[in-house]
């Protein structure tokens, strides 16, 4: 038996992280909270694409370097992720994200915030249609993990009722412009 964490772990974690939307008002820990739910999504990317945990550990606290390593392991991170990543990153892994809450406004912290929730809302989807194909003799990668991920409905309840209401009915990230 193994104490490593799978992806669809790291998944369920990144989700449990994710800022609630009526949760506390202070942006470092909303940030800090955001930043947390990002590594642990992209680090689900790494091992669902076939990379090891030596890799996850590799990447630490660096965001960048986590999207780079996932990139490479065949997940398709957006533009705005990668932005947020590069923003959070100086911060996060430095442990000095009550600086970053005070050198930008509000609305640049929340939507540094959503970028996050949406991230994690990528990795999920991605991991799924992986699954799909791999099971229906679609894709076959080098290692394709064998972990379930959370299902459509119970991720969007979860962030329906709790995390940004930037999600439509369809299940679509609405995006926001700021």
């Amino acid at each position: 038996m193994t104490d490593k964490m799978s992806a669809a772990d790291f998944l369920a974690r990144a989700v449990e992280f994710l800022p609630l939307h009526n949760g506390p008002r202070f942006p470092e820990i909303r940030l800090h909270h955001a930043s947390i739910a990002f590594e642990l999504a992209t680090k689900a990317a790494i091992l669902h694409g076939g990379g090891t945990h030596a890799e996850c550990l590799h990447a630490r606290h660096d965001l960048e370097t986590a999207i780079k390593i996932a990139r490479r392991r065949g997940f398709a991170c957006t533009l705005e992720a990668r932005g947020a990543a590069t923003q959070l990153t100086g911060y996060y892994r430095t442990h000095r994200l009550a600086d970053l809450a005070r050198v930008r406004p509000a609305q640049v912290l929340e939507r540094l915030c959503d970028l996050a929730a949406a991230h994690v809302w990528d990795v999920n989807a991605w991991m799924r249609e992986k699954r799909s194909c791999q099971q229906n003799g679609g894709l076959v990668d080098r290692q394709p993990s064998a972990s379930p991920v959370i299902n459509d409905e119970r991720f969007f309840g979860i962030v329906q009722r709790n995390i940004f209401p930037f999600f439509n009915a369809d299940n679509q990230c609405e995006k926001k412009s700021h």
